[in-house]
């Protein structure tokens, strides 16, 4: 990018626009929360100094790898690791300053980072360093937000940018008043460009020219003059349009663009003083709004703060000694929800504190209480019947079964006493009949919960159409009916006498056989392609010829499935998920041939043992394959 393409536009003639100044058409009085939630912080912490656990900022990438500013370095956590980056002066590739106030998630998913100095850099994942963009000034980045139209639009403490990520063009809007600095950006959904400022306004920028609004009396800003720290001006958009304001003197206004009237919220146990505060009594670090409509805000040394959807009540969570799973520190400098649900919230020198989204797991486990509640095992498996209950077997032969409304009562299926007992049970299904198919380490079973007929199968060294293994690993089932098992030793296919096996084994003399014989998982997916998961490769069944279609990692090639060890595949929407252990791999289901269109990226590092639920596929760091 070429100095030339920054252009510098100075407004000298700021404030000939109209000047506007909102009136409170109302107080609402913010009541404590009758809501009994105790807290449950999850604490995460990095195992470098304290300035690395003073957490500035938080975003996600598409990958679901978080990224922390931090006041030494940005850090890169992928759930098992963190990944440091610091200024390096001998790298003018490394971030622009070690104090990084902002880290960004633009809609591509491209990592933006704005440092102290006044540095925006672009983290390039394929050589692991930073890009700069040229023509920034200040001491430091206050925010970098993106608009409808994809520019990005940065502030620092001196001027307000937009860069075209595509032209690599930089504009540049300064005040021309140097006292006045510029803070917190807002894009409002109706692409409105906000800014906070260190005054008792803020300021709307359109067509190259800022629209101050202010939105504190001038009596009580110059009351309050000494609590002026414009780092507790912050902006949030909510749900129904309107723009909350974080002040430092004790309270929130709400903005209604549309009526352009402002309501003030007092919480209730600062209210009793009249607003009379002392400095810096609510400084707040940061405002947002969750999935749920709730507003959140950290505080410096008043902790964390809920404001019910309502906008009625509030919560306020605190550091508490004998809680060990409250907040880790009441200095909460930054916040952030993830796609999951959860929610981030960075301290000062006490690292992460994460609250879980609740009511999307429910763990059942043993109750001493409670004879008939799941035994202390171990559980590799499970399968859900047409009456929705969940079957579970254990080590020892034996098999439970619950219902989903009752989930901690287990109710025991005894098998006939012929049944040759287990010690591990590795996969389960119920076929389109209702029978129960189960792989044990001790051959195949077949049951039916209504009439409690069992047929067993078992590996006979002299009978070359037995199963191939008495250690089953997966299990699938055809449209037709026909039942598919993977066994360590190869793939076997269920006659239609219902008694004999037909069996698939790795040649080395033959690439068109099994890739491997360990087979790991079997698949059957909507077009009826039969996909069988090993220790060295995928493999697609060509039903007429009999033989396999390979598909393995080459490392002279980046287009190719993202490793070998495949541990599990998903469907959903005519795309085939590949689980391995080294990330995913996506396949595109269509009618007639298959071809390669996307190249491995950072994907590295995961591995992924089943699917549950894949909510929402992403376009970056996955291998990509179709099958057209």
């Amino acid at each position: 990018m070429k100095s030339k393409l920054t252009f510098n536009i100075i407004l000298l003639f700021l404030f000939i626009y109209e000047c506007s100044c909102a009136q409170y058409i109302e107080t609402i009085v913010l009541e404590k929360s009758s809501e009994q939630e105790e807290p449950y912080f999850f604490h995460l912490q990095n195992d470098g100094n304290i300035q690395k656990n003073s957490i500035t900022c938080i975003t996600q990438d598409s990958t679901g790898q978080m990224w922390f500013a931090t006041k030494d370095g940005l850090i890169r956590y992928d759930t098992k690791t963190f990944y440091s980056y610091r200024k390096d002066p001998e790298n003018k590739h490394s971030i622009g300053g070690s104090f990084v106030e902002e880290v960004f998630t633009d809609r591509k998913g491209n990592i933006w980072i704005g440092t102290e100095p006044g540095v925006v850099s672009k983290y390039n994942p394929l050589t692991n360093q930073f890009d700069h963009i040229k023509g920034i000034t200040g001491d430091r980045i206050k925010d970098i937000k993106q608009d409808i139209n994809g520019t990005l639009w940065i502030s620092s403490n001196t001027a307000l940018y937009n860069y075209d990520i595509s032209t690599q063009q930089l504009h540049t809007y300064k005040l021309d008043d140097p006292t006045i600095g510029l803070d917190r950006l807002l894009i409002t959904s109706d692409n409105k460009i906000w800014v906070t400022t260190n005054e008792n306004y803020i300021l709307e920028f359109s067509s190259k020219s800022f629209k101050k609004l202010q939105i504190i009396p001038e009596k009580e800003h110059l009351t309050h003059k000494s609590t002026q720290v414009y780092s507790a001006y912050y902006l949030e958009e909510d749900y129904k349009g309107n723009i909350w304001i974080s002040t430092p003197y004790g309270y929130l206004l709400k903005y209604n663009p549309k009526t352009e009237q402002l309501s003030k919220f007092i919480f209730e146990e600062l209210s009793r003083i009249n607003n009379q505060l002392d400095n810096g009594l609510l400084t707040v670090m940061f405002l947002f709004e969750d999935s749920n409509h709730n507003l959140w805000m950290g505080t410096w040394f008043n902790g964390l703060y809920k404001i019910s959807a309502n906008r009625k009540s509030v919560m306020q969570f605190t550091s508490q000694p004998d809680l060990p799973n409250s907040l880790s520190n009441t200095i909460v400098h930054s916040g952030f929800q993830d796609k999951s649900g959860n929610l981030w919230f960075g301290t000062e020198f006490a690292g992460i504190n994460i609250l879980k989204e609740k009511n999307k797991f429910l763990i059942i486990s043993h109750n001493s209480d409670n004879s008939n509640s799941l035994s202390t095992l171990f559980y590799k498996t499970a399968a859900v019947d047409k009456h929705d209950r969940i079957w579970v077997g254990s080590p020892g032969g034996q098999l439970y079964y619950f219902n989903k409304n009752k989930p901690q009562t287990l109710i025991s299926v005894n098998l006939p006493p012929t049944t040759k007992k287990w010690d591990w049970i590795y996969s389960m299904h119920f076929d389109s009949k209702g029978f129960l198919w189960i792989g044990t380490d001790s051959g195949l079973i077949k049951y039916h919960p209504d009439t409690k007929e069992v047929v067993q199968y078992h590996h006979n060294p002299e009978d070359a159409k037995s199963i191939l293994s008495n250690a089953i690993t997966s299990i699938a089932e055809e449209s037709n009916g026909t039942i598919w098992v993977g066994t360590p030793i190869g793939l076997s296919k269920l006659n239609k006498d219902g008694k004999s096996f037909y069996n698939f084994t790795h040649d080395n003399d033959d690439p068109k056989s099994l890739s491997s014989n360990l087979v790991s998982c079997l698949f059957v997916d909507r077009r009826k392609n039969i996909w069988v998961g090993t220790i060295d490769g995928l493999n697609k069944l060509n039903a007429t010829a009999g033989n396999f279609t390979r598909f393995k990692q080459s490392y002279d090639n980046e287009n190719t499935i993202s490793a070998n060890i495949i541990t599990s595949i998903y469907e959903k929407d005519n795309h085939l998920w590949i689980a391995t252990n080294n990330g995913l791999t996506l396949i595109i289901l269509k009618p007639k041939s298959l071809n390669i269109l996307m190249k491995q990226m950072a994907c590295h590092q995961i591995i992924l043992k089943q699917f549950l639920v894949i909510k929402e596929p992403t376009n970056y760091g996955l291998p990509h394959l179709t099958i057209l």
